[in-house]
C-alpha cells in the first residue's frame, strides 16, 4: 500500500475518497452486513464474491467487470474494519469506522487507492493523471451506491452521504 512518502519518492499518484452516513440501525446490524462475506445480495454492484487464495481475503466480482481482491488488515469489532484492496491497475485501502451519537450510528468509508508500480523510466503523463481522477470519481460513484444498498438492506430511508 502506498503512502504519502512513497509517493514523493517514486511519484506514484493517490487518490482519497471519504463519505460518512447516519443510521437509525445499531451498530451491530451495520456491523454484521459490512463485515459479512457470505451474504452480498443487498449489494445492487456485485455479481458474486468469493474466497480469496489468503486467509481473510474475499474477491468482489462487479457487475461493470472490475474484480477487487480485499484482505482484512485490521478489526476492531463494532467500531474499525480495515481490508488492503486491489484492482486492475490500482491498490489501497478500505476502512470503515462507526460510531454512536445521540442514538444514532454514524458510518464512515474511506478508499485511498493509488496505481500498481510502474516502470521506473515510465513517466506520469496526463494520462496517467486523468485515469486517477477518474479512479477518484469512480469510488465517489461506488461509495454513494454502497450506502444507498446499505440503507435499503436495513429498511431505511435513504440518506445522504455526506463528503468531507
Amino acid at each position: 500500500f502506498c503512502k504519502v512518502q512513497q509517493e514523493k519518492e517514486t511519484g506514484n499518484l493517490m487518490s482519497k475518497s471519504t463519505c460518512s452516513a447516519t443510521f437509525g440501525s445499531s451498530e451491530d446490524k451495520i456491523w454484521s452486513l459490512i463485515t459479512g462475506q457470505s451474504d452480498h445480495t443487498w449489494r445492487t454492484d456485485l455479481l458474486r464474491i468469493e474466497e480469496g487464495e489468503k486467509k481473510y481475503s474475499v474477491v468482489e466480482y462487479y457487475k461493470n467487470g472490475d474484480v477487487v481482491t480485499a484482505e482484512v488488515s485490521m478489526t476492531i469489532p463494532h467500531q474499525r474494519y480495515e481490508c488492503h484492496i486491489k484492482g486492475s491497475g490500482y491498490e489501497g485501502k478500505r476502512i470503515f469506522s462507526l460510531m454512536k451519537k445521540n442514538s444514532r450510528t454514524i458510518l464512515s468509508m474511506e478508499e485511498v487507492i493509488c496505481r500498481s508500480k510502474r516502470k521506473s523510466k515510465e513517466k506520469i503523463t496526463l494520462r496517467v493523471r486523468f485515469s486517477l481522477f477518474f479512479l477518484k470519481s469512480y469510488l465517489k460513484k461506488r461509495q454513494k451506491r454502497y450506502i444507498g444498498d446499505l440503507y435499503r438492506a436495513l429498511n431505511e430511508e435513504p440518506g445522504s452521504c455526506s463528503r468531507h
